[in-house]
């Protein structure tokens, strides 16, 4: 099973964008952006246990008495055995002393999450320094301890450092798996892939293969956490625009989960995957579904919920639904997560404008794509903005239903003229000169 799961995942591996029909990139562009599944570190208490259980393995031998029920056998402890074992194997048989600083770590990861970020990364550092002066550099809570910085340092933007430590890591989890188990190596690669992944950089084939290697792992000990690395994995083909291969995998990851709590997240990348393949209908019915499943979880003000409202709208702007897409736009514009965002607004505004356009009212179709440019430009993007990274799309879109709203407007007029080779040049500069959307506003004389 494994090695068919290998190779089923090895032959997903493409960096070929897959387009079908009509549908581009600034067709189906993340209102809210995925965020990678988290698998959390085993802590002390959890390692010691795998230890103790594994140690307690290796010290005991079965010895065959025979009963009135015939040969039983009957677990006896094996003293040359227990010799050899290693002093924390030992330990853990017998319970090792609690670890004083998992306390400093909780509290460290609480200012984290409440944006203390500098602080939370001098009392992580703090820790190291500890483990490494009380437990060595061999120790798996010095591994929980780089990990724990790596992600600090992911959350500060920091990526080199945040893949200085994850690498360290990870190499001292695989180094030691045969005695705490393979949970602790498949969060650390992981964590790194989500690093990786929140830089904009890795290299689309090595993230495919660390992923891969993560989910092997866990599929040998058939642990829950694998359908997570199979919705990061699917998620990460669906933001490359290969959605056939997202879709195989969201498939895959549907056999590990059946909870209604998550399996709404598995059919939002679904939904949105078909959506890039130009199903417009089969989307329009999945995330129907999952507005459903949201809002019977009173979850109607989640990031993912919104996301899936947006992308709703989207499939309802293709099925040429105008007035009911534009409906939903408009309620998710006055939502505190997308009023608190410039490029979410200016997004949602563009949409708004297609639909308006589309449904013949050019001139407020003009006003309010006027008016998402104005909010770009009076706002700079934040570098610590969840949507930067989708910028150029978004500002490429705004640029061609703008060029769009003016060519019926007056298709001769100068500013039309304008319009069109802005969106030319924006175009030819993110997706190349070949790109269908670049030949469309090109004029030529």
């Amino acid at each position: 099973m494994v090695i068919a799961i290998s190779l089923f995942l090895l032959a997903a591996v493409c960096i070929a964008k897959e387009f079908t029909g009509d549908v581009l990139e600034i067709d189906v562009v993340p209102l809210v952006p995925y965020e990678p599944y988290a698998l959390p570190r085993m802590r002390w208490t959890d390692l010691n246990r795998a230890l103790g259980m594994e140690a307690s393995g290796k010290m005991l031998k079965v010895d065959q008495v025979d009963t009135f029920l015939g040969k039983i056998g009957v677990p006896k402890e094996d003293q040359k055995a227990f010799e050899k074992l290693s002093q924390l194997e030992v330990n853990s048989l017998f319970g090792d002393d609690e670890y004083d600083k998992e306390r400093d770590v909780l509290i460290a990861m609480e200012m984290l999450d409440e944006g203390e970020i500098d602080a939370g990364i001098e009392m992580l550092e703090q820790v190291k320094a500890h483990v490494e002066r009380t437990r060595g550099k061999k120790h798996p809570l010095y591994a929980n301890a780089m990990a724990d910085l790596g992600y600090a340092f992911m959350l500060k933007r920091d990526f080199a450092a945040s893949h200085k430590e994850l690498l360290k890591a990870m190499e001292l989890d695989e180094e030691i798996q045969e005695e705490f188990g393979v949970y602790n190596l498949a969060a650390s690669i992981n964590l790194m892939a989500t690093s990786a992944l929140r830089s904009g950089g890795g290299q689309f084939e090595a993230l495919s293969a660390a992923y891969e290697t993560a989910f092997n792992a866990l599929h040998k000990i058939e642990h829950p956490a694998r359908f997570k690395i199979l919705m990061n994995m699917a998620n990460m083909y669906r933001n490359q625009w290969l959605p056939l291969r997202a879709i195989q995998m969201f498939k895959l990851a549907k056999q590990y989960e059946k909870e209604q709590r998550i399996v709404g997240d598995l059919q939002l990348g679904l939904g949105i995957s078909y959506l890039m393949l130009g199903e417009a209908k089969q989307a329009h019915d999945i995330l129907e579904s999952v507005v459903g499943i949201y809002e019977e979880q009173g979850k109607t003000g989640a990031k993912n919920y919104v996301e899936t409202v947006y992308q709703l709208a989207t499939s309802e702007i293709q099925l040429h639904h105008f007035g009911r897409a534009l409906r939903r736009l408009q309620s998710l514009r006055k939502m505190h997560l997308i009023q608190s965002n410039p490029l979410a607004q200016a997004l949602v505004m563009t949409s708004i404008g297609d639909c308006l356009l589309e449904m013949g009212y050019v001139d407020q179709s003009i006003g309010i794509l006027e008016a998402a440019m104005a909010l770009l430009q009076e706002h700079p993007a934040d570098p610590n903005n969840e949507l930067k990274p989708y910028l150029p799309v978004i500002h490429i879109k705004l640029l061609h239903w703008t060029a769009k709203a003016w060519d019926i407007h007056d298709a001769n007029s100068t500013s039309t003229l304008n319009h069109h080779e802005i969106a030319y040049e924006r175009s030819r500069m993110v997706f190349g000169e070949n790109h269908p959307l670049t030949k469309m506003h090109h004029i030529t004389s």
